[in-house]
C-alpha cells in the first residue's frame, strides 16, 4: 500500500519515526513537509492568527498536486490544522484517497477560539478515521461529525529510547535527583517544582517557555536551560535519578510521550497519577505516580536508593521489551483502519468510539 505522510519532518522521533516503521511493515511511503510553510517572521505570525486559510493557500496547492503525483492509498495527516475541507475534498474526488488524522493536541480545548482551530474542526467531516489523543475528544470529535474516531496512545521509539552508558560529562549537565524535560506553563508544575527545590531536592529543567510567571525566579532557584532534544534528551533521561513527568491540564493530557519513552530507557518515571497513565504502567512497579507535591518529593527521596531504581528501572525495560507501545505497533493500527476503510468494513456503521 502506498502511503503519504503529511506532517512536520523537523523532530526524527515523529514524522520521519512513522515513515520508518510503515516501511518496516511493508509499506511504499513518501513524504510531505508542511514545516516549510511556517514562516518565522511577523508578518506571517499575524497572516496565521487572522487569515490561516490565506496564510497556508500554497500549502494546500502543493498538497494537492503532489496527492495527484503520487497517487497515495492514503493520506496519513499528523495534526496538520492547516489543511483545509476543500482541500481534502479535493484529494477524495481527484484521488480516492482514504484520509485519517492523527491529533495529538486538544481541538476543544483552550485553542477552540484560535482561527486555525475553527477550521481544523469544521474539516472533521471530510476525514475517514480521526486517531485522537485523549479519550474526552471521541465523543466531541462524533458530535462535530467524525466519521470514526478512537485513542491512539503515544509511543516510543526503540532505536533511539534505549539505556545507554552515560559519561562524566553527561552526568555533569544532566545528573540530578529528578530532572524535568518539557515546556514552561502557568501551571500547577510550577508550584511542584519550587517545593521540591524548597524540601532539598536537586532538580533540573530543561524546556522552552520558561519565562514570565514560569520564570525560573518562581521555580526556587531551580537551573533552566533550553530544550533538549534526540540523542541528548536520551542522555539526559539515562543521567538523572528519576525522571518527572506533568501533564498540560489547558490541553486536557491525561498522559505524555514521556510516559512512553522513560521506561523504554530503563530510567524511573515518576508522573501525575491519572486513570490513563495508571493502565499503561503498574504504580509501584514500573514507575511511580503522584497526586500532590508532598508524594511528588517522597518518591524522589525514596529513589535515592539505587537498588529501587535498578529495579523500576529493568521492569520499564521489560514492559519496553513486549513491544506492544513502540512505534511500529501504533503504526500497525494506523494501517488496520486504512485497510478498514479500503474494504468496505465501515460501510453503514454509525461512528465508532473505540480506545485503545
Amino acid at each position: 500500500m502506498k502511503i503519504m505522510v503529511v506532517g512536520y519532518f523537523h523532530s526524527a522521533h515523529w514524522e520521519p519515526a512513522s515513515v520508518e516503521a510503515l516501511a518496516r511493515l511493508g509499506h511504499h511511503v513518501v513524504g510531505f513537509d508542511m514545516a516549510r510553510y511556517w514562516g518565522k517572521d511577523y508578518a506571517s505570525r499575524v497572516v496565521r492568527r487572522l487569515q490561516p486559510r490565506l496564510a497556508f493557500a500554497r500549502a494546500n496547492r502543493d498538497l494537492v498536486a503532489a496527492v495527484r503525483k503520487e497517487r497515495p492509498d492514503a493520506v496519513y495527516c499528523r495534526r496538520s490544522i492547516e489543511i483545509s475541507a476543500d482541500t481534502l475534498r479535493t484529494i477524495r474526488a481527484d484521488a480516492g484517497a482514504v484520509l485519517v488524522s492523527y491529533m495529538n493536541d486538544d481541538p476543544f480545548g483552550f485553542r477552540r477560539g484560535h482561527p486555525m482551530w475553527r477550521a481544523f474542526v469544521e474539516a472533521i467531516p471530510e476525514y475517514d478515521v480521526h486517531l485522537v489523543f485523549r479519550e474526552v475528544n471521541v465523543p466531541e470529535f462524533h458530535a462535530h461529525g467524525a466519521r470514526r474516531c478512537r485513542v491512539l496512545l503515544p509511543y516510543f521509539v526503540p532505536e533511539l529510547h534505549r539505556r545507554l552508558a552515560v559519561t562524566e560529562e553527561d552526568r555533569a549537565r544532566y545528573g540530578c535527583d529528578a530532572i524535568f524535560i518539557g515546556h514552561g506553563a502557568v501551571d500547577h508544575r510550577v508550584a511542584f517544582l519550587r517545593k521540591a527545590a524548597e524540601a532539598g531536592c536537586r532538580i533540573k529543567v530543561f524546556g522552552p517557555h520558561w519565562s514570565g510567571p514560569a520564570a525560573p525566579k518562581r521555580l526556587g532557584g531551580i537551573e533552566v536551560r533550553g530544550g533538549v532534544f534526540g540523542e541528548e534528551y536520551v542522555k539526559a533521561i539515562n543521567a538523572a535519578r528519576v525522571c518527572l513527568c506533568f501533564y498540560d491540564h489547558g490541553n486536557r493530557d491525561a498522559l505524555t510521550t514521556r510516559n512512553m519513552e522513560i521506561p523504554a530507557c530503563g530510567s524511573v518515571l515518576v508522573a501525575e497519577r491519572t486513570e490513563a497513565a495508571m493502565n499503561v504502567h503498574v504504580h509501584g512497579e514500573e514507575a511511580l505516580f503522584f497526586d500532590s507535591p508532598e508524594e511528588m518529593i517522597e518518591h524522589i527521596r525514596v529513589l535515592r536508593d539505587p537498588a529501587l531504581r535498578d529495579r523500576i528501572g529493568g521492569a520499564g525495560l521489560a514492559w519496553a521489551a513486549k513491544g506492544e507501545h513502540r512505534v511500529e505497533a501504533r503504526m500497525a493500527v494506523v494501517v488496520d483502519e486504512i485497510e478498514r476503510v479500503r474494504t468496505g468494513g465501515d460501510v453503514g456503521r454509525p461512528p465508532l468510539a473505540i480506545t485503545g
